[in-house]
This record gives structure tokens, C-alpha cells and sequence, in this order.
């Protein structure tokens, strides 16, 4: 569908710094935050010609040092301010965008009736050539339309930012949603896919579960990697989760079927993703030791991004924790209460999960 003209909407502007916002100093070349929102704004008058701009600054840092405090104190502002705004634009940098984005998407959860957007940019904007602008215009554009969703807005695409996985770290089209189709492009109208979800009629009162458990480890089976190596782990207090990347369809070496099972048996649940854009996890494409990590413990995620999976595994961990305190749930459920959350379609992460 083509965008519609529309009144003038009140956007909020959550800054939170990134490459979009920074500058190299003279003496040693290094990149550091030196924009404020309100001179990188600057940059863009003719964005209020459609927006009613506000400003919240929250924090002006490199998104490498983005933790789970970072995403609970962003759904926090978002929730807080909900009802001032028909949308929201969060200025972030590149390298863990969609890290944020998802988190964004399980703490804001299915009653987001408003476009929450998401963009940075691969070069500062000081520099000739730069996409900031670019995607600073088009992300109030779609922040100003009537989808209801949490979105990266990148170069010519808006993408489902719970799908969308980093591809480049230098071309302009930075981001890919590998098993889930864009939901525009950006053209000189956007052009929205019929798999965006629109703003309903009726607005539900948002909720937001912006808790999200540490202690998660994620790594690929690398050829010099031991069982050794995970079974130290087991024994630390920190370790809430693990998530292994496959070697295919959800295959796992043999040798780690042991501590699959050892780490289920202590209470940790072993998620497994795929290590391909795009890819599945599930039964259909697993040769016997990816069927046999599944009877061992090890939930497949079908075709959840690798972020994907990390974060929800977090979300979900807390979701639980907070059940076992209410005494809606105990230890023994656990590991079954994980895989059916994990498998679960809450925000349109998954395609094979249940809604």
C-alpha cells in the first residue's frame, strides 16, 4: 500500500547516540560523541514541515556499551510518554540496533498501537556523502505513518525489527530481514507491505515487561571448542542460558549432547539457532544429533534471528522468574515453560510459533 498524506503528527525524538552522532577528533582520527539531538536535528528543518518535533535525551553513547539497562530505560520513556505522541524516533548506533530494537519489541509487547522507529547512520554526518540525513527523514516519515510496529528504518528499507539481522558495516543498506519480507521500501513514497501490521481502531492500554534476565551465553560450535569449555560454565551462578548456533538445521556435535543434557538437568535451558540468514530450526532439516540435542533438552527456534533468540531468552527468563516469585509457577516447570515460551509467536518473531 502507498503512504497516505496525512495530518501533522507529534513525534518524540529519543536520543540515544550512536555513529549518527558523533565526530572524529582532530588529534587522533578516533570517533566520539560530539552532536547533541538538537544539532543533529538541525541538519533536517524540513522534517517539520510533517512532524511536531519533542526531544528527550537520554543517553549520547557508542551502542557496543548498549546493555539491558539501556533497553528497560528506553520501553520505560516510550511507555511513560505513550500517550503524548502518535510515534516515536530513537536515534541509536548501528552495531547493536536490532539488539534494541528487539528488546524494544518483547517489553512494549502485541497492544503497540503506535510506529516506533529505530535509525542511525554508517557514516557521522559531518562527512559528504553521509546517509544521516537520509535516514533521519525517512525515519519521522514511517514514525509518522499508521503502522503499529517496532521498526529499523536503513537505508531504503523499513525493516520488523525483531527480524532483522546487521549485514554490512559499511554499505548504506545495512540491514537485512532474512526470513521475513521488508515492511517498505523507501522510495519518493513509501510504499508499505501488507505485512506491516496498521494501527488498529481501538487502542488497548500498553503494557510493558521490560525485564530482561543476564547471565545468557551464546557462541557457535567452533572447531577448537571443548565440551570442557561449557561444562566450566555450568558451574557458575551467572550462567541463566545458553544459546548454541548450529552447524546446519539445528545439528550439534555429538560430543556436546552430554552437556546439553546436564545443563537442562540444572535448570538452564539450551536454546538452538541457525547460523544461516534465514534458516530454520526444527525437526524437518535436523540429521540425528540435531534430533537427538532435542530429545536431550535443546529447544530449536525455528527461523528467529540469532538475536532474536538471545533476547526473548532473556525476556522470557524474567517472565519466569517473576511467575516462580508470584508462586504462579515452580522449578520443576521450567525448562517446559521456556520452550513453550520460546516457541510462541508474541510480536511476530517467529513464523512457525503459535499466537
Amino acid at each position: 500500500m502507498i503512504e497516505k498524506t496525512v495530518d501533522k503528527k507529534k513525534i518524540c525524538v529519543l536520543f540515544c547516540g550512536g555513529t549518527i552522532s558523533m565526530a572524529r577528533t582532530p588529534e587522533t582520527g578516533i570517533l566520539e560523541p560530539a552532536k547533541t539531538a538538537e544539532e543533529l536535528l538541525s541538519l533536517i528543518p524540513e522534517v517539520r514541515k510533517i512532524v511536531d518535533l519533542d526531544i528527550i535525551n537520554l543517553f549520547n553513547i557508542p551502542s557496543s556499551n548498549m546493555a539491558s539497562l539501556h533497553w528497560q530505560q528506553i520501553a520505560r520513556t516510550v511507555y511513560d510518554n505513550y500517550e503524548k505522541y502518535d510515534g516515536f524516533v530513537i536515534t541509536h548506533g548501528t552495531d547493536t540496533m536490532t539488539n534494541t530494537g528487539t528488546a524494544l519489541s518483547f517489553a512494549l509487547g502485541d497492544k503497540l498501537n503506535k510506529p516506533i522507529v529505530l535509525t542511525g547512520s554508517q557514516a557521522i554526518p559531518d562527512v559528504i556523502g553521509t546517509d544521516a540525513k537520509f535516514n533521519l527523514v525517512n525515519a519521522f516519515r514511517a514514525a509518522a505513518s499508521d503502522i503499529a510496529e517496532v521498526m529499523i528504518c536503513f537505508g531504503h528499507y523499513v525493516l520488523r525489527a525483531n527480524r532483522s539481522v546487521k549485514i554490512s558495516e559499511s554499505d548504506y543498506n545495512a540491514y537485512k530481514s532474512p526470513a521475513f519480507p521488508p515492511l517498505s521500501l523507501i522510495r519518493p513514497e513509501i510504499e508499505w507491505s501488507h505485512f506491516a501490521r496498521c494501527k488498529k481502531n481501538i487502542d488497548e492500554k500498553l503494557e510493558l515487561n521490560n525485564e530482561f534476565e543476564k547471565g545468557i551465553f551464546s557462541t557457535s560450535f567452533s572447531s577448537g571448542m571443548t565440551p570442557n569449555m561449557i561444562e566450566a560454565l555450568l558451574n557458575s551462578h551467572d550462567l541463566k542460558g545458553i544459546v548454541f548456533e548450529s552447524l546446519g538445521a539445528g545439528n550439534v556435535p555429538e560430543s556436546f549432547l552430554p552437556i546439553i543434557k546436564k545443563a537442562v538437568s540444572k535448570g538452564i535451558p539450551v536454546v538452538v539457532t541457525s547460523p544461516f540468514l534465514g534458516g530454520i530450526v526444527d525437526m524437518k532439516g535436523m540429521d540425528i544429533t540435531g534430533v537427538t540435542a532435542v530429545n536431550a533438552g535443546a529447544i530449536p527456534t525455528g527461523d528467529m534471528t540469532d538475536v532474536a533468540s538471545s533476547i526473548k531468552l532473556m525476556w522470557v527468563l524474567a517472565r519466569i522468574n517473576k511467575m516462580m516469585a508470584e508462586g504462579k509457577a515452580n522449578n520443576a516447570d521450567k525448562i517446559k515453560l521456556v520452550k513453550n515460551m520460546m516457541q510462541h509467536n508474541y510480536i511476530g518473531e517467529i513464523t512457525h510459533g503459535t499466537k
